[in-house]
């Protein structure tokens, strides 16, 4: 857990860790003809506020918060190595 002294600190390390909104992604194909990509981008849908990065190596990096908790200034990181 890391507690961000503003929203404007909050964001400055998210924006230093690289980081990005976690986003769904899918290929769908109506009637069988050419695939387009889909999105869903969940953060607009949830309270929680979920970032990942993921290294060439596959190592991954995930910074979460809740507007709810604390302001949004409580953050909840992992790393995780593969």
């Amino acid at each position: 857990m890391v507690r961000t002294a503003s929203h404007a600190t909050r964001e400055a390390l998210l924006e230093r860790s690289g980081v990005s909104e976690e986003i769904d992604r899918w290929r769908v194909s109506l009637d069988d003809g050419p695939f387009r990509e889909e999105m869903r981008r969940p953060n607009l849908e949830r309270s929680e506020q979920v970032y990942t990065a993921t290294a060439p190596d596959g190592h991954q990096l995930r910074i979460s918060y809740d507007e709810g908790v604390e302001s949004g200034l409580l953050l909840t990181v992992r790393a995780v190595q593969v």
